[in-house]
């Protein structure tokens, strides 16, 4: 299988930042160690100019060989730096992972082979099982899920980019799920579940930024994408829901009972799973 299909090139985007480097170097070495051969590193560097966390790479500079990087200064989702590394990739295929992710050597073989085999899909996406803590060695406290959460879930051909559009940068927060729900409304996705491309990631790499600018992020979103949102009454509740939570977390409760309210109206009396 492997064969007829390694000529075609993935590209895969390793943002870090803040990370420590026996993290880094595990996240690299697990990418080096697919099946799959054709690859090409990009090593995303968020950190800050005078960050000890960037002088711990340079000081590693033979480990890094081979590895293209790009330094984009930059805290949160890191939009601009995503879409500069986006643009310096060459690979058919794209793939975006944190630091702290990992992943089995023969994920990117799977994945690559499934699209061959659905010429419609533009994302697949797997499995993932999350980590509890940042840490060196999975635990019993991993918990697997099959639910499409974290962009490092999904590896996508560059035509999704030219049909959906890249990460928009002007976004306060959530550019990861925006870009996702482009690709959704345009029935671009493809699931695939097996044990072989299972990525584990750690939450705490995700969503950094505070509740009110996760507020602002999802109002954002609603007002962008107010058509689709418009046609899709249960997104449109679950988004009313999103942005109440957020506002009830920042403690601007006017806010929250406003767009509890609205997802009251949108949807009807149930309440969502988990709800108070």
């Amino acid at each position: 299988m492997e064969k007829n299909i390694q000529h075609e090139k993935c590209s895969i985007i390793v943002i870090t930042r803040e990370t420590p480097l026996m993290i880094l170097k595990r996240c690299i070495n697990c990418i080096r160690s697919q099946t799959y051969k054709n690859i090409e590193i990009i090593l995303l560097n968020a950190n800050e100019p005078e960050s000890s966390y960037k002088q711990a790479i340079l000081d590693n500079n033979p480990f890094f060989s081979g590895v293209i990087r790009i330094d984009q200064p930059e805290t949160h989702e890191f939009a601009k730096g995503k879409v500069r590394a986006i643009e310096r990739s060459t690979g058919e295929y794209i793939a975006i992972l944190n630091a702290q992710d990992t992943m089995p050597e023969t994920r990117i073989a799977a994945i690559i082979h499934t699209f061959k085999e659905n010429k419609d899909a533009c994302l697949i996406y797997t499995d993932m099982a999350v980590q509890q803590e940042n840490i060196l060695e999975q635990t019993p406290c991993s918990t697997a899920s099959h639910q499409f959460r974290y962009l490092s879930q999904a590896v996508f051909h560059r035509d999704s980019i030219h049909l959906a559009g890249s990460f928009d940068k002007d976004l306060t927060a959530h550019c990861d799920e925006e870009f996702l729900l482009r690709i959704q409304s345009l029935h671009l996705e493809f699931p695939l579940s097996s044990p072989e491309t299972i990525i584990s990631v750690c939450p705490d790499a995700y969503e950094n930024y505070s509740s009110l600018e996760s507020a602002i992020g999802y109002r954002q979103i609603g007002i962008k994408h107010a058509a689709y949102f418009k046609k899709n009454k249960r997104m449109k509740k679950e988004l009313y829901h999103k942005i109440a939570d957020s506002y009830q977390k920042s403690h601007v409760f006017l806010r929250y009972l406003q767009f509890r309210f609205k997802a009251y109206l949108t949807g009807g009396l149930h309440r969502r799973k988990g709800n108070a």
